[in-house]
Parts: C-alpha cells; sequence; structure tokens
C-alpha cells in the first residue's frame, strides 16, 4: 500500500513445489523447497517541521516479518570406519526428504530523519530477530563422534545506524 498519512504496509506470499527428476528416475525435493514464504511489513512514519518551513523532520517505526517452510536436508547413516572415525553415507534416493523446522523472523526499526539545506540525516536503530528465534542455517556432522548438530542463524542482534544522502 502506498503511504497514506503516513501508514504503509506491505504483504508478499509465494506458496511453490519445487522438484527435480533425478538419474534415478524419480521426482525428488530440491533442497530450496521449503513451499512457503510470507514476508509482511508495517510502518508509520510521523512528520514534523520548523515553522519556517526550512527543515522537514521525521520518525518512523516498523516492524518485517518473514515466515518460511524449513530448508530441506537429506538422511544418511553414520558409517564407522576402522581408524575410529565416521563418514555420511546418504540416502540419495530419499535426497531432500526431510523438512527442518520453520523460519520465522521478525525485525523492528526506529528512525529519525532530518531533511535541512538539501542534505537528508538519518539515524536509526534496527533489532534484527526481536525474538531470538533459533533459525537453522545447516548441519553439521562430526567425524570423530558420527553425530550430527545444527549451526544456527544470528540471533537477537542491535544494529545503530546513521547515513547522509545527498
Amino acid at each position: 500500500h502506498f503511504l497514506n498519512r503516513g501508514f504503509y504496509y506491505l504483504l508478499t506470499t509465494s506458496v511453490f513445489d519445487s522438484k527435480y527428476r533425478g538419474s534415478d528416475n524419480i521426482l525428488h525435493n530440491t533442497a530450496f523447497n521449503n513451499n512457503l514464504i510470507v514476508n509482511g511489513l508495517i510502518g508509520k512514519e510521523f512528520t514534523f517541521g520548523s515553522k519556517s518551513g526550512k527543515s522537514k523532520k521525521s520518525l518512523s517505526v516498523d516492524l518485517k516479518t518473514t515466515y518460511s517452510g524449513g530448508k530441506r536436508a537429506t538422511e544418511f547413516n553414520a558409517i564407522q570406519l576402522p581408524d575410529d572415525q565416521y563418514y555420511q553415507e546418504f540416502n540419495d534416493s530419499k535426497a531432500y526428504d526431510l523438512k527442518l523446522k520453520d523460519y520465522y523472523r521478525a525485525d523492528l526499526r526506529i528512525g529519525f530523519k532530518l531533511n535541512k539545506f538539501g542534505v537528508t540525516q538519518e539515524w536509526g536503530i534496527e533489532i534484527t530477530n526481536l525474538f531470538n528465534n533459533q533459525n537453522i542455517y545447516g548441519v553439521n556432522f562430526n567425524k570423530e563422534t558420527g553425530k550430527s548438530t545444527y549451526t544456527y542463524q544470528l540471533g537477537f542482534m542491535l544494529i545503530p545506524q546513521y547515513r547522509i544522502i545527498f
């Protein structure tokens, strides 16, 4: 939606099924087949200025969210070698059949903008992953134990911002 009295929003959704036919002539999921992505943005901009009209100031607050189906992975067996190391034996007949935990993230941004003498200065603070969700980035395999663990994406993070626009 276009800016209306300082209020704005945007919602996008993608529903899909991503497959490939392997050399075994069987239809498999691809690594990217998370089936669903929903993005939302909502915000409000409050504008105010000097009485002379030579400067314009605004304060904005917006919330951005993303929800997505989980990443895909392939089942494997841990096979122990004679040197007490392990290796992964993937079950290629079930390529990308495992669906990992769904992804969710919300970001909050508060910004102040000053436009004066044809130059805009902007200060802001962005909080990424506001609710500190543990979103899976990938699966790691430990060759010494034969166990797998998850690597997670960044958690809660505070990002200060400053920029000048000519």
